[in-house]
């Protein structure tokens, strides 16, 4: 809109990231990732480690939508934070497009001892979302229930679903490890799998 062709509003906007209230600062964020506004990384990485909780989640949600490669580090952060909203907005906005594929590897990892479900199922979509060779590759580790996390849950058929589904967002790429689960012995798995495939019409 009119506001971001202004190149003073994003300057305005900036300057009220380092606001004293909490509120106004958590705006500025939000407006930074709506308004496409990635000179304001530098400013937004700093309020990564902001106290307030709520500040933080628009933070993480600004940079996960600007996604450039100065924001990965501070998604890095916001990914392991300690609140659960905090990671779910940053994961939210996390897709294949910019840099967020060279986050694949870190949410593999995090993915292992993540025990926030909602959180969990959010990082399997984004790992879809991002679809690389390596993101497919942890999908379908947690679809087979090979991974860390759901040995240690007795893989629960629920969790390898969302995994299935999740391998679904990747499109082509994951055809082979869907065609690979549509054989699995369990059969919440297999269907979700078939399904996967059906709708991909591989």
């Amino acid at each position: 809109g009119t506001l971001s062709s202004m190149p003073e509003a994003s300057t305005v906007i900036q300057h009220h990231l380092t606001h004293p209230t909490w509120y106004v600062v958590r705006n500025a964020a939000d407006l930074c990732g709506d308004l496409d506004l990635t000179d304001a990384i530098p400013e937004l990485s700093r309020q990564i480690h902001h106290p307030d909780d709520r500040v933080r989640r628009s933070v993480a949600g600004a940079l996960a939508k600007l996604g450039t490669a100065g924001a990965m580090e501070p998604i890095r952060h916001a990914l392991m934070d300690r609140s659960a909203p905090v990671r779910l907005e940053a994961l939210m906005h996390l897709d294949g497009r910019r840099r967020g594929r060279s986050l694949a590897m870190i949410l593999a990892a995090l993915l292992e001892n993540e025990q926030h479900p909602e959180v969990r199922r959010e990082m399997l979509r984004a790992l879809g979302r991002i679809g690389t060779a390596d993101a497919v590759q942890a999908l379908a580790r947690a679809a087979e229930g090979e991974s860390k996390m759901f040995r240690k849950r007795k893989a629960g058929a629920t969790q390898r679903v969302e995994a299935v589904r999740a391998l679904a967002l990747a499109g082509p790429a994951a055809a082979t490890a869907l065609r690979a689960l549509a054989e699995d012995e369990e059969e919440a798995v297999r269907s979700a799998a078939l399904e996967a495939l059906a709708a991909a019409g591989s």
